[in-house]
């Protein structure tokens, strides 16, 4: 046996009080409870340590707050650590309403592996997180997700649902240039928003990407815009590899498209610019009624009924006299009209050269339609009747604008001018015959 230092040998030990007090030390069936202190907080057992008052513990601070409150101001004020494959380094559970942990006023840093919640919501900004994961911000961006690989997704979303949605976006703003979905791809090849439809079969109807507004005021489902102005860029671009399925397909409702528009044609010249032919199943109408006119030279008159002596001459100039041998000089015109269907007659207009003095002309033209089943009866929707004076120099006319019946119906009715013309008893040159004009308005495309 040595010899203790502290203690020379037979040295007297002398009476102190007592440095360790022993609460159990009588047989070995109490030598485990040798050890048991109690100062009136801690209780330590055996392995245990434990408090049975209803104070705080303070690490680093005078005045707990909390039932544990570790306050540091220089590293870490808990650490934990576990190599466990299966067992959390930190458990917190909560039996009733409230929240089994809590971080405040800083970030939490999770610096290596996974953050995992299996069951419950994740509440981003807010109390109440109605889903798996909300995210509520008053200003700036709520949910940034930034790739930084050669490849991957920013955000992956994806939904097994039959009627579910992988991503959806929405706006509650009433007013302003608000977005419910919004995409940038700096890449001078990139997508900005890309969506895949992978359905597998000819029978599916799935959508890559789907754009939906309930607004009223020039809110858009989908909005793709181009702002470099030069090149050949795309606002909205659709391309699809079957020979009979759609690049773009529109439903009800209205289309509207501003600027020119090129049908197998990249660069249109007009605003619908056709490359190859076109089929229209309906009429071609016209946003507003277009005025066209109808022309009838005096050529393309025939004389009607002529006196034994009196005949209709027409003149290289386009205009036609009425001869004879005997009094008076008088005939009667027809031509044919061959008007569109669905015009509308506006005006019938004659056109007459007199320039006799002493003598006048006396005219009585009419346009006529007549049923294909009647043999007599026409209607006259417009008359012109008047008496030259032989004094003028000029070709002058003389119009008709209250038209009985102006809309051209081709299909039962026969369109015709007819011009009664007498000259009386002259017979000169200076009295002559130019023609007849109609006008009229369609507003759809005729053949």
């Amino acid at each position: 046996m040595g010899v203790d230092p502290e203690l020379a040998p037979r040295q007297r030990i002398a009476s102190v009080g007592y440095a360790f007090q022993a609460a159990e030390a009588d047989t070995a069936d109490y030598s485990r409870k040798a050890l048991a202190v109690d100062d009136g907080d801690w209780t330590i057992s055996g392995s245990n340590i434990y408090s049975a008052v209803s104070g705080n513990v303070g690490i680093g601070t005078a005045t707990p707050a909390r039932k544990l409150d570790v306050q540091t101001t220089g590293g870490i004020g808990i650490y934990v650590e576990n190599d466990h494959a299966t067992l959390a380094a930190l458990y917190a559970r909560n039996y009733s309403t409230g929240p089994a942990a809590r971080f405040q006023t800083g970030d939490v840093l999770v610096q290596y592996g996974d953050v995992l919640v299996n069951y419950g919501k994740v509440g981003i900004g807010t109390l109440t997180p109605g889903c798996a994961l909300e995210v509520r911000n008053s200003s700036g961006t709520a949910v940034r997700a930034y790739a930084t690989g050669s490849s991957g997704y920013g955000v992956d979303a994806y939904s097994s649902s039959p009627t579910g949605i992988a991503v959806y976006g929405f706006n509650e703003s009433e007013s302003g240039n608000a977005y419910a979905f919004y995409g940038e791809n700096i890449s001078p090849n990139g997508i900005a928003i890309y969506g895949l439809a992978d359905n597998g079969d000819e029978y599916s109807t799935g959508i890559g990407v789907y754009g939906r507004t309930d607004g009223d005021n020039g809110a858009a489902g989908v909005y793709g815009e181009a702002t470099n102005t030069g090149g050949n860029n795309r606002g909205v671009w659709g391309h699809t590899d079957n020979p009979n399925g759609h690049a773009g397909y529109f439903t009800g409702g209205r289309n509207y498209f501003q600027g020119s528009v090129g049908i197998g044609i990249t660069s249109p010249d007009e605003e619908l610019d056709v490359s190859g032919d076109a089929r229209v199943s309906g009429a071609y109408r016209y946003s507003t009624t277009k005025t066209h006119y109808l022309n009838m030279p005096a050529c393309e008159f025939q004389q009607a009924d002529a006196g034994d002596d009196d005949y209709y001459v027409l003149h290289e100039w386009g205009c036609g006299f009425v001869f004879g041998d005997a009094l008076p000089y008088v005939t009667t015109l027809y031509s044919p009209v061959h008007l569109p269907d669905g015009a509308t007659v506006t005006e019938f207009r004659v056109y007459y050269y007199d320039n006799e003095a002493g003598e006048d002309i006396d005219v009585n033209a009419r346009l006529v339609r007549r049923h294909n089943y009647e043999s007599m009866l026409t209607t006259q929707m417009a008359q012109i009747t008047l008496t030259t004076s032989g004094s003028s120099t000029s070709v002058q006319s003389s119009s008709d604008n209250t038209i009985d019946s102006p809309t051209i119906d081709n299909s039962p009715y026969q369109y015709l001018v007819s011009v009664f013309w007498d000259q009386h008893n002259t017979e000169s040159f200076n009295m002559r015959f130019f023609g007849c004009k109609i006008t009229y308005t369609i507003d759809k495309l005729n053949p």
